[in-house]
Order: structure tokens, then sequence, then C-alpha cells
């Protein structure tokens, strides 16, 4: 008796689908990885706490807007102007800096100023302003 059945041929793996599989596998680790480097910004609170018996700040740094005032004087963060202007403080015998944020400020612009003051190592406190 014959066996009239078909002979079932394995068909061949195409690799083309799998290549384009890894290849999007590939671009979306690379797309949701990060390459740059975190780092921590340590400030005080203006209220209760380790900061509540220190006193009085050596100097205010004010954000209002696109404006950074350092003591009433405006000043260009850019410049490192705010850094050196803490060394000197610094050199005088200050030792703590308040920074007040309106709510118009946007953390981006806040966080190269607090990494620039703790640069320095002086005691840097934050508070909010208004609303």
């Amino acid at each position: 008796m014959l066996n009239s059945a078909p002979i079932k041929r394995r068909r061949k793996l195409a690799l083309t689908p799998l290549i384009d599989v890894i290849f999007l596998l590939l671009l979306f680790f690379m797309l949701s990885s990060t390459f740059s480097r975190f780092s921590e910004v340590s400030i005080g609170g203006g209220g209760a706490g380790a900061n509540a018996n220190k006193g009085q700040p050596d100097a205010i740094i004010t954000f209002s807007g696109a404006n950074v005032l350092f003591n009433g004087e405006a000043v260009s963060v850019s410049a490192n102007e705010i850094e050196d202007r803490v060394t000197a403080l610094q050199e005088n015998g200050g030792k703590a800096v308040m920074v007040i944020v309106n709510s118009e400020i946007v953390a981006q612009d806040l966080v190269p100023v607090l990494q620039s003051l703790n640069a320095t190592g002086i005691g840097v406190v934050v508070a909010r302003q208004g609303q």
C-alpha cells in the first residue's frame, strides 16, 4: 500500500524579520537609556529641623522671573558670578546663603545655581516666595 500523504518539508527560517526585530530592540534600548550622570543637590528647608537655629543667612539670592538678584543686585548666572560672590562671602566669614524662588521658576533654572553653590561648600537654604 502506498502512502499518498504529501511529504511536509520544513520551511527555511527567514532571517530578515528576526534582524528587523533585533534592530528595533536595539534602537528602543538606546533611546530609553540615559548616559548623563545624575548628582544630588543637598539643600535645607527654611523652617524647622537642622537649619532652624542657625540664625540669619549671610546672603540672599532671589529668583524672580528671568532675573537673579544677589543681595538685591542683578547677577548673571551663566558667567559664574554667583559662585565668585559666594567665594568672596566665605572669605569674609559667611556660612549660609538663602535662595528665594517664586512659582514661575522651574527646576531646570534652579539646579545649576544650587550645584555651583554646593561646589563652594556654603550652607544653602531654599525658601518659596508667595503662593
